[in-house]
């Protein structure tokens, strides 16, 4: 696990990943994503985005108020 997250080093290659696929279709076109990837990492990005905000949260709840 690295960084302030902890987020498993199988979690940083996926959304790397993803990452790569992105800057190939930039640059070369021709991105294919079929409807289950497109579902997972949609699933995959809101689990980190909850996890973040838990982070926050916990760390610096004086971002949170208003």
């Amino acid at each position: 696990m690295r960084g302030t997250l902890g987020i498993e080093d199988r979690r940083i290659r996926y959304f790397q990943s993803l990452r790569k696929k992105r800057h190939r279709d930039l640059y070369e076109g021709d991105l294919k994503v079929s409807a289950t990837e497109l579902a997972e990492a949609l699933e995959m990005a809101a689990a980190l985005l909850a996890e973040t905000e838990k982070w926050l949260k916990a760390t610096h709840p004086d971002l949170f108020k208003m």
